[in-house]
């Protein structure tokens, strides 16, 4: 079913955007029995795995989509046991090497069906996990108000090993509990090594006028808070190891969590 032409001549010939006939079905028969389209969806962010992604997980080869974070507390992913940082490699049994791939599984589905998800985890687990399918949520993302990078102070600390400088949760920002809670607060990142492993990872040092902040929570999986902690969490990883942090974005008004894997150094 074709959506879209583009021709420079206007007439028909030229490069055709269609739709599968299948996915044509679907919303066909939902606009009959419904009179709307409903799009199921698992309720997560994903990216397609990274190198450093396949290693962490076990994977002999780098394919799958690597889970970020969830788009609410209760997303169907999350309630069947789906994690950050998991690597889907298959569903109901098909193969799954990138996001498009994943996205168009789901998209042939309802909501209300049950599929089986296979997700990869730290040191080669390999898990399959039911999951019941809900629907997407077109609502935006609610805005998150723009912080404001804190002066470097005597407590910042460089981790050689990820090429990062890092500081304490900003004091001013404390008070705004409906934009950073509790659970989304750890050290920042105030400078990137443009020649350490980091670089590349869609981190960024706090920047006022951007609207940029990236809060680091996790280590390993291990939550952190304090500066201290993180150089606790990093104490044992030896050079070459795979580190993953889970970092809390803000990005001009959007916040989200993210899944990083980084090649620790020396």
């Amino acid at each position: 079913m074709n959506s879209a032409i583009a021709s420079q001549s206007g007439f028909f010939a030229g490069y055709s955007f269609a739709i599968p006939i299948n996915l044509a079905r679907i919303v066909s028969e939902q606009l009959i029995e419904h009179g709307k389209v409903t799009r199921a969806a698992l309720g997560i962010t994903i990216i397609d795995a990274t190198p450093e992604d396949a290693e962490f997980v076990g994977l002999d080869e780098v394919r799958g989509v690597m889970v970020n974070d969830f788009s609410s507390d209760d997303s169907p992913a999350k309630r069947a046991g789906l994690q950050p940082g998991d690597v889907i490699i298959e569903v109901d049994g098909r193969r799954v090497d990138y996001v498009a791939q994943l996205q168009q599984m789901v998209g042939f589905k309802r909501p209300g069906d049950r599929i089986a998800v296979t997700v990869m985890r730290q040191g080669g687990e390999r898990r399959e996990i039911a999951v019941v399918l809900g629907e997407a949520d077109t609502q935006e993302q609610p805005e998150v108000a723009s912080v404001d990078r804190p002066e470097p102070g005597e407590t910042a600390s460089y981790e050689s090993k990820l090429g990062l400088e890092i500081e304490p949760f900003p004091a001013e920002l404390v008070a705004q509990e409906s934009v950073i809670g509790q659970e989304s607060r750890g050290p920042i990142i105030v400078d990137i090594d443009p020649d350490g492993p980091a670089r590349d990872k869609g981190l960024a040092p706090a920047s006022p006028r951007q609207g940029v902040l990236d809060i680091i929570t996790h280590v390993n999986g291990q939550r952190v808070r304090t500066v201290d902690e993180v150089g606790q969490a990093l104490a044992g990883v030896s050079s070459g190891s795979i580190v993953s942090l889970r970092i809390y974005q803000v990005r001009q008004g959007q916040a989200g969590s993210r899944v990083v894997r980084v090649r620790a150094v020396n």
